[in-house]
């Protein structure tokens, strides 16, 4: 008795190192899959993402954010203010405002925008879970 027999030959994978997509085909970039987005966030806040102690973000909705969008949150110090623990070492409460330079990515991973039985957020704001990965935590390394 003779086993079934598979000549169907698989379809390509495409990758961007290796396969090109054939012609006429538009092969799907990382960034097509979601929204990125740069948001300030100021020192202590900033340091307590980075370090996972804060797992969440409190925004306007004011850019439609989605689960799985990617968040590029950076470390800023606004003007005037020096008991907020800049990591340049500000002294001054005349300091101007500035980025830092430190930059840590997160993943949207839930988006909360309130419930009208529970209530607990301002309309027109929302909750964002955020998470990481290795994707995006060996980025930070470079």
């Amino acid at each position: 008795m003779s086993g079934a027999r598979h000549d169907r030959t698989p379809e390509p994978v495409f990758t961007t190192c290796h396969n090109a997509a054939p012609e006429g085909v538009t092969e799907p970039t990382i960034h097509d899959r979601f929204q990125t987005h740069s948001l300030k966030v100021v020192p202590p806040y900033w340091r307590a993402v980075a370090s996972g102690d804060k797992t969440f973000e409190v925004r306007r909705n004011d850019r439609g954010y989605q689960r799985g969008d990617l968040l590029y949150l950076h470390e800023f110090h606004p003007q005037g203010h020096r008991d907020l623990g800049c990591s340049k070492g500000c002294r001054s409460a005349g300091s101007p405002e500035h980025y830092t330079g430190n930059v840590v990515l997160r993943w949207v991973t839930f988006v909360y925008s309130g419930d009208p039985r529970f209530g607990g957020i301002e309309p027109g704001h929302v909750v964002l879970g955020l998470g990481r990965d290795t994707y995006t935590d060996n980025m930070e390394a470079l």
